[in-house]
């Protein structure tokens, strides 16, 4: 495909998912709008431990859902420029939800629209915000109005609607993509196994590759299913997934390794394989020591 025309269709494509995601962030702004001015619950403005504003980054994250299916169904490609638009339709969402919830408040039978302007109304919401806190859903106590705070407030709730955004746009690029026929892929299987030691890891974590190294995929999703899948007390977890490309017959396959810390597996970043099929002969066929 010539340069000129693919950077056209991106830029359309780009212009299309961003309409989606306006789409969703419309919907989800009257849908918090109206949540808020029906029962006075205002699901954005949750926080965690008073400075996570983890209410505003679900709202950011459901306002940007329309890039993900945007992007999925046109098997679009995030680019840097989606990624602004992402970020800036995101954060836009929380003043969507701030105006709506103006249009339609009334005090003594006078709409404040016809009264106030907006950014006067917005002022008057930010300084005079006061927080309830609550432990295990229990409301504990509430502070007194926050003032000047209440800028940081909202600040804090514009960067959490903005992370929600910049969640869904790294999730987009995290998704294999298939530069040969601008495709994603999609997953095919998802296996995993635990083991209680390293040396047990060490010996599936090698078979596997072995098995994938000749091009035996079906293989090693067997070797993975018929072991030991009860996480109970065990020390490492081994996730293997395998992809295709929608468009064509090229596969992939990734192998996660994880090690328990405390009640959560995490990552061992070194053991981390993401390779087409047949693997590719340069990637090591053990697991490496110290691990």
């Amino acid at each position: 495909m010539e340069p000129n025309r693919s950077s056209n269709i991106r830029a359309i494509q780009d212009f299309i998912v961003t309409g989606c995601g306006l789409v969703t962030s419309c919907a989800t702004g009257l849908t918090l709008a109206l949540l808020e001015t029906t029962t006075g619950l205002a699901i954005y403005s949750f926080m965690c431990w008073l400075i996570i504003p983890i209410g505003a980054i679900g709202a950011g994250l459901v306002s940007a859902s329309g890039y993900y299916f945007g992007a999925r169904f046109f098997h679009h490609r995030p680019t840097r420029l989606l990624i602004f638009n992402v970020m800036s339709v995101s954060v836009s969402t929380y003043f969507v939800i701030n105006y709506l919830n103006y249009s339609m408040l009334e005090i003594n039978g006078k709409h404040v629209a016809d009264v106030v302007p907006f950014g006067t109304y917005l002022n008057a919401v930010w300084t005079t915000t006061s927080m309830d806190f609550r432990v295990r859903g229990v409301k504990v106590g509430e502070s007194a109005e926050m003032g000047s705070l209440g800028y940081v407030y909202a600040v804090l709730q514009m960067v959490g609607f903005a992370a929600g955004g910049l969640c869904v746009y790294w999730y987009l690029r995290s998704i294999p993509f298939c530069e040969r026929c601008s495709k994603y892929f999609k997953t095919t299987s998802k296996h995993e196994q635990y083991s209680e030691n390293r040396q047990g890891m060490a010996d599936t974590y090698s078979a596997i590759l072995g098995l994938l190294a000749q091009g035996q995929g079906e293989g090693a999703s067997e070797l993975v299913a018929r072991l030991n899948q009860n996480r109970k007390k065990k020390v490492y977890r081994l996730l293997l997934k395998f992809w295709q490309c929608e468009g064509c017959s090229r596969k992939m396959f990734e192998i996660i390794v994880q090690h328990r810390d405390g009640r959560n597996y995490v990552d061992i970043p070194k053991l981390h394989i993401r390779e087409n099929l047949p693997i590719s002969s340069d990637v090591s066929l053990s697991m490496p020591a110290g691990t």
